[in-house]
């Protein structure tokens, strides 16, 4: 790699980190995208406003450099291409580009949609960005309420097709994360959307979008944790009838999906299992289905374990012996397993204690 290549990384970097902390600093969510699948944007903004989700995402095109400006330096500059603005302004996402001047220390911002939205797309590919429009902690929130009103300008039915588009497997993964963050942002009091958001969990196959699925169908179900506003609410009814189709649809295939994704935290307060343990309890049969998944030769050590806590705390309410067996079962059916001191100890409580919390 050369000299002039690792200068640019680092500038970009520099630039990338600069947004990042200004962005967290408020308290906001930055996601930044992998640059393996950046095809035009390079992160995620979710805005956060008195400690809770507002419902709007947008996307971003970050540039770095003292290049970036215009030969007075009195406005920064976003140089792209026909494909770029086209990308752009067919997005299923408000955008912003950002540029970071490092010989400024600072970074300037233009709502991309905006610019692009009557442009006819014959060029000059340049947008000039305004150096009044500077992004610090305390112009923050003058940031945010300028892309405020996209909450409802992007919920139209245009919109909402190209979110389903999104979803086909065939698209790369940032493609479908856009689209799923569409739907949820956009379109979460439409019922189609959890038809499709819940079904692309079925046939998704990128761990990271099983997780950020798993996190937006917690929505769905009360959550403690969860401050319910105008930002995030679904509908009572969309809720009602969502729940039905996990219901009517989650199989062995889904459960053992939602197993995988718990961690070392297990199913305590703030965990993902926090959030899958009641999308399994909508399922009618998960009683038996967790039952084939522990004895299923093929599960991993983790899921058979996860698979088994989550029906020894289901057993422990109505019937205590029932889950000291379960217990037991779980001891001496798999004596390898890296869990087998966990059992015991389970086990154990339960015959001293008489309950396990295992949600903390």
């Amino acid at each position: 790699m050369s000299t002039k290549r690792k200068e640019s990384k680092r500038t970009e970097f520099l630039g990338v980190n600069h947004i990042a902390q200004l962005v967290n600093h408020s308290n906001c969510i930055f996601n930044k995208i992998d640059e393996s699948n950046d095809q035009g944007l390079d992160a995620y903004i979710e805005f956060i406003e008195n400690e809770s989700a507002t419902g709007l995402c947008i996307g971003v095109q970050i540039k770095s450099g003292d290049s970036y400006q215009s030969s007075d330096k009195r406005h920064a500059v976003i140089t792209a291409d026909f494909n770029h603005f086209e990308y752009w302004k067919n997005h299923i996402l408000p955008l912003a580009g950002i540029v970071y001047i490092p010989e400024d220390d600072s970074a300037y911002w233009v709502d991309l949609s905006d610019h692009l939205k009557d442009n006819d797309l014959s060029g000059p590919y340049t947008v000039r960005l305004s150096k009044e429009n500077i992004l610090t902690p305390d112009t923050f929130q003058n940031f945010y309420e300028h892309f405020s009103p996209y909450r409802y300008k992007y919920n139209s039915d245009w919109n909402f097709g190209k979110a389903l588009k999104g979803l086909v497997p065939s698209n790369n993964a940032n493609t479908r994360i856009e689209s799923i963050k569409s739907l949820f942002h956009f379109h979460r009091n439409e019922i189609e959307s959890w038809y499709y958001l819940i079904n692309q969990f079925s046939i998704e196959n990128n761990f990271d979008i099983e997780n950020l699925l798993i996190y937006i169908m917690r929505h769905l179900i009360s959550h403690g944790d969860i401050y319910w506003h105008d930002g995030n609410i679904v509908n009572e009814s969309i809720r009602k009838n969502s729940k039905r189709i996990i219901a009517e649809n989650f199989a062995i295939n889904e459960i053992a999906k939602l197993l995988r994704h718990i961690d070392e935290n297990g199913i305590i307060r703030g965990s993902i299992g926090q959030n899958i343990y009641p999308i399994i309890d909508l399922v009618p049969d998960k009683v038996e289905i967790l039952k084939k998944i522990i004895l299923n030769e093929f599960t991993d050590d983790d899921s058979r374990a996860w698979a088994g806590i989550i029906l020894i705390n289901e057993f422990q309410f109505d019937d205590l012996d029932r889950a000291i067996n379960f217990a037991e079962s779980m001891i001496n059916n798999f004596p390898n397993s890296e869990h087998r001191e966990q059992f015991e100890l389970i086990r154990d409580s339960l015959k001293h204690d008489g309950f396990v919390d295992f949600r903390g």
